[in-house]
């Protein structure tokens, strides 16, 4: 939506012969994060499996659509700005990362925009995390397709820094690893980066 990535949310079984009109539900939280206000613009793939599982218990792949694109009546007027809120923490070989904000919720988590500007897919995960200067081990991945944008969250919850003896949230450091998500050759690494909480 806008050029920034979502999963969106679409599952549906259709049988033999039958046509099916369904709605695409995109998350409203996750639009807001995104400051998505007016839909400009929406791009969508599917991908169609066999409704019956495979001895493996899974859905075989059948074949995935090219991408549809949508241009909505105000179009004329999207706007990609780069995010200018936030801290810079890479912008290198196509690929820009900010860090947006810190907030505490069931634990604490952080926002972050990645912006895809080279002509690859990456994958981005987390090398390193830390609360308070104490190494924590946190499991973060996404994809982000070439062109597009991704705002993610990273989320660490309450059980894990009490284990570690935290009683104060004061800050709350993370650092990127930038991968070709075809090849998997290493594109770069970020900086650690240390947010201020929201």
């Amino acid at each position: 939506v806008n050029n920034y990535q979502f999963l969106g949310s679409f599952e549906e079984e259709v049988a033999p012969g039958e046509t099916l009109n369904k709605i695409m539900e995109f998350s409203g939280n996750e639009l807001e994060q995104a400051s998505i206000g007016e839909v400009w613009q929406i791009e969508i793939g599917f991908a169609v499996c066999d409704i019956e599982e495979d001895e493996y218990g899974s859905h075989a792949e059948l074949f995935t659509t090219e991408r549809i694109t949508i241009q909505t009546s105000a179009y004329a007027t999207m706007d990609n700005t780069p995010v200018s809120e936030g801290v810079e923490v890479y912008n290198d070989n196509g690929v820009r990362i900010v860090g947006l904000y810190a907030y505490e919720a069931m634990g604490k988590d952080v926002m972050f925009c990645v912006e895809n500007n080279s002509e690859r897919k990456i994958r981005i995960s987390m090398q390193k995390a830390g609360i308070n200067g104490i190494a924590m081990d946190q499991c973060f991945g996404s994809e982000v397709f070439a062109g597009k944008k991704y705002v993610g969250e990273i989320d660490f919850y309450a059980d894990s820094w009490e284990e570690s003896k935290i009683t104060k949230l004061e800050d709350v450091e993370v650092q990127f690893a930038i991968y070709d998500d075809e090849t998997r050759d290493e594109v770069g690494f970020s900086d650690m980066i240390k947010l201020d909480i929201e």
